[in-house]
């Protein structure tokens, strides 16, 4: 049996400060350096991908990683990264992908991507999922 997940703007923003905050304690190494945060939650079959601080390099090979994952995929965010580039990564594919959170990273997302989607505010987007 399916269930739908519907999450206001707000929620989602929550969610994704919520995990950013968890993992501040960790993100941080003895130099004092933020290391890139990369987690990756399963809850029954829905999924989340979160990256923060990542490079463009940690970007994409998140995104080519994950394209095997793209039938359960649901949410990423990728937070203040230096850049991602949706040219290779097919976004539209993602049948079941509802949010994705760019803030404050780079990208040639609105350029690149055709299938039908909102801009909520700024750098978050909801897509129109097919029944």
């Amino acid at each position: 049996m399916k269930k739908i997940v519907r999450l206001t703007e707000n929620d989602l923003n929550l969610l994704v400060k919520r995990v950013v905050n968890e993992q501040k304690k960790l993100s941080t190494s003895k130099a004092g350096r933020r290391k890139p945060i990369l987690k990756e939650e399963f809850i029954e079959d829905h999924s989340a991908f979160i990256m923060k601080d990542g490079t463009a390099e940690m970007v994409q090979d998140f995104l080519n990683l994950n394209s095997r994952k793209k039938d359960n995929l649901k949410f990423i965010a990728l937070i203040n990264c230096e850049y991602v580039d949706f040219s290779d990564a097919d976004i539209c594919e993602y049948p079941n992908l509802h949010f994705i959170n760019l803030t404050g990273t780079p990208n040639n997302f609105e350029e690149v991507v055709d299938c039908p989607y909102i801009n909520l505010s700024g750098d978050l987007y909801e897509f129109k999922i097919e029944n």
